[in-house]
């Protein structure tokens, strides 16, 4: 039984489809939830003249502000730090790629909330993520620890048309409400615990 997701009420706000495009990762800035190895692939797409914004939001430590530092010299890069859970859903909603390249990760309720509101999510295959994306139908997987295949992808990713972009995004959706949302899995817990007294053995 997976972690339950309550997605917003509210009509997520959309920007223009003609924006520059986005690279967005949510949770905590850190080594181990692959953000340097993100900043490294931003590099390489930089140096293939890719025109871009990559923005990390979440908790920050000693290595995210170290990271930060990189904001003057790579003026594609900025480090945000936390904001309101509720502005994270039209960010995840107007990012062109949401990225978690964790090491390892559980589950993450960052990706659980981008997928839900229809986000191409790229994640680790390292981890949780492997249950919830269905790799180039919901989303999609990359193995971590790897900035030049990371980079490519994320290349891939921008550069997808129209029609498989709105086929990520809807299936991403349908994959997180059938799935992950909170009233299916309420369901599921009490039909667990309802067979579980009706097994009970005095």
């Amino acid at each position: 039984i997976y972690n339950p997701i309550e997605l917003p009420t509210h009509k997520v706000e959309l920007k223009s489809s003609t924006t520059k495009a986005t690279i967005v990762f949510v949770g905590t800035i850190s080594d181990v939830k692959g953000c340097g190895d993100l900043f490294e692939a931003g590099k390489l797409l930089a140096k293939k003249n890719v025109d871009f914004d990559m923005f990390l939001y979440g908790k920050m430590g000693e290595f995210a502000e170290n990271l930060k530092m990189n904001e003057q010299s790579y003026p594609w890069f900025h480090v945000t730090g936390k904001i309101e859970r509720e502005k994270l859903f039209s960010i995840y909603c107007n990012a062109s790629v949401v990225c978690f390249p964790s090491w390892w990760d559980n589950m993450p309720m960052v990706c659980l909330e981008a997928m839900g509101v229809g986000a191409v999510v790229l994640g680790s295959s390292s981890g949780g993520m492997n249950e919830i994306i269905e790799n180039e139908k919901s989303g999609y997987l990359i193995k971590p620890h790897n900035p030049q295949k990371l980079a490519d992808k994320l290349l891939e990713l921008l550069q997808l048309n129209a029609y498989k972009r709105k086929m990520i995004s809807e299936n991403a959706k349908e994959r997180i409400l059938t799935h992950f949302e909170k009233s299916i899995v309420l369901d599921q817990m009490v039909n667990y615990y309802h067979d579980v007294i009706r097994d009970y053995k005095k």
